[in-house]
This record gives structure tokens, sequence and C-alpha cells, in this order.
């Protein structure tokens, strides 16, 4: 019996395969993965943790839908990011909610005491989501679901302008603020959206003292169903998409690690043109390598510390 994890943000779908087909339970929530945990069917994978940081020998993971790569990233996230609190202030770690949920549950993790207080709530972390979409996009479509993806991204930040010693100036002050207001997100051009995830970890850096992990879920959301042949739009999207990666896996200054999620390709299907957006010698692992991260996240049950 095989668990596999698929999420959105409002829907979190377990599938239980079995020979004989699918059974599927729905379990709406916007939670992530605190929710998903409270589920008598949540597997405990959190050693793929460890394994993430031991293994450093890639950017990209690819696996099928519903295999677990949005619970994986959210998973990282409640582990990795610093608590703090409405107005950015750094809280006690053993005090945060996250702390809790990791101690409470006994997780697999929570039991490597050395990583655990090594690596617990010591990242500053940026989460980005692109949701998939059915059909053809275009260009000025695609420059709008990036204004509102980092909108949502800024405004999970929204406690930096609270330190105003961050700031050099009222036009610097001005600018972040561009990406939180919905009325001014139009003013944001192109080559904006292309470095505002390594603008936000610069300002992040500073607040913090140190380099962000960047978490990227469907990086290839936006163009895995445009056709090469007939969108009049595919090169300027292609090449915005690919100046925008480019320059956030060129701002090692800032960001300490990235980890992104996209789709598996079987061999021989070649309609998808997700690695064009992607630099040609990105590390790349897919779930089906023999590597102990990937033995780990194909794993049918939980893995502890004596597996």
């Amino acid at each position: 019996m095989t668990f596999i994890v698929f999420t959105t943000i409002q829907i979190i779908l377990i599938s239980i395969v079995t020979p004989l087909g699918v059974f599927e339970e729905k379990i709406r929530t916007s939670g992530g993965f605190a929710k998903l945990v409270t589920s008598s069917l949540f597997v405990d994978k959190t050693l793929l943790i460890k394994a993430w940081f031991e293994d450093k020998n890639f950017v990209l993971l690819t696996a099928p839908r519903r295999s677990g790569k949005s619970m994986l990233l959210s998973m990282l996230k409640h582990f990795l990011e610093i608590p703090v609190d409405e107005r950015g202030t750094i809280m006690e770690i053993n005090s945060s909610l996250n702390y809790k949920l990791f101690k409470e549950k006994s997780f697999n993790i929570f039991k490597e005491k050395a990583f655990f207080s090594e690596h617990f709530g010591r990242y500053p972390v940026v989460f980005v989501e692109f949701k998939r979409h059915s059909g053809e996009i275009t260009y000025k479509e695609v420059l709008d679901i990036f204004r509102r993806t980092l909108r949502n991204i800024f405004i999970q930040h929204k406690y930096l302008l609270y330190h105003k010693y961050m700031w050099l100036d009222e036009v610097e002050l001005d600018h972040f603020n561009d990406y939180l207001y919905k009325k001014r997100r139009y003013k944001l051009s192109p080559p904006y959206l292309i470095k505002a995830l390594s603008y936000l970890c610069q300002i992040l850096k500073m607040h913090y003292g140190r380099r962000a992990i960047v978490l990227i879920d469907n990086y290839d959301a936006l163009i895995d169903t445009l056709d090469l042949r007939y969108n009049p739009d595919i090169h300027r999207i292609i090449s915005f998409l690919e100046r925008f990666y480019t320059v956030l896996l060129g701002s090692v200054q800032v960001v300490e690690r990235t980890l992104m999620t996209g789709l598996y390709q079987r061999q021989g299907v070649t309609n998808l043109p997700s690695y064009r957006v992607l630099p040609r010698n990105i590390p790349k692992c897919n779930y089906l390598d023999d590597r102990p991260f990937c033995n780990i996240f194909r794993s049918r049950s939980s893995v502890n510390i004596s597996q």
C-alpha cells in the first residue's frame, strides 16, 4: 500500500494506491504540512530534510503529480524558517509553533539531536508556489501571474517594513511597497519581476544576517501546457522565465540554497519545454535516482534512524 501526497493551497489529496485502483481521501485545509501530520494516513519522511542537506548535488527535483513534492517543500519550510512575530522580532525557537509540532509528534528528524539543533529554525525562507494552468497563456498573463505571486510572497515578509534601519531612503522603502500593494504592482516592469526574489533575499540577509533558503514548487507550471508551434508569445515567455531563474540561481551571495520541484518527464516525451527555462548545467535529480534522498522520497512507509 502506497501513500502519495499532493497539495494545493485549498486541498491536500492523499491517494492510497492499491493493485485494485486508487482510493482518494480529500482533506480540505490551508495548513499544508502542519495539517497533514494530524491525519492517521501521515507517513513520517522527515529524514528527507537531513538527506537534502547531505546531498548538495541538485537544485531541481522532478517527480510525477501527486508524489509528495509540494508536501516536501511545505515540510522544509516548517523546519527551516526562523520564527518571528508580526513585527519581525525573532522568537525563541523552543516556544515556536513549528518546534512544538516537531517535538509533540516526535518526528524522526527530531531524534537527530545534533542536526536538529544546528538547522531547525535557523534560516530565512522564501516559499514560492506556482499554480498549474490549463490551456495556453499569453506573455501579459504570465507577467500578471508573477505580480500576484510575488505580492503573496512579499506579504509574508511585510514585517521588514518595521525595521527602518535597513532602508537607505524613502525611495527604497517605496520600491518594497510596490510589491506589496495590489494597486501599485503594475508599476513592476519585467526587469523588476526578474530580480524580485534576489532583491527580497538581499533584504532578508540584511535583517537576519544570513542567506535565505528558496523553495519553489511547480517551477514549470506556467509552461508545461504551452504549444511551441502555435503560441505567438512562446519566445517572450521562455526568455522571461529563463532570465528569472538565471538571476535567482546566480544570487549566491544572498541565497544559501534553492530547491525547485517540477514534473518528471518520461523518456521520449518531448512536448514539454520546461527545461528550456533553466540553465543547461543545473544539477537535477529525478525521483527514480538511486541516491539516499530519492530512496526516502519513494519509500512506502516511515523511515527512521535505524533504517
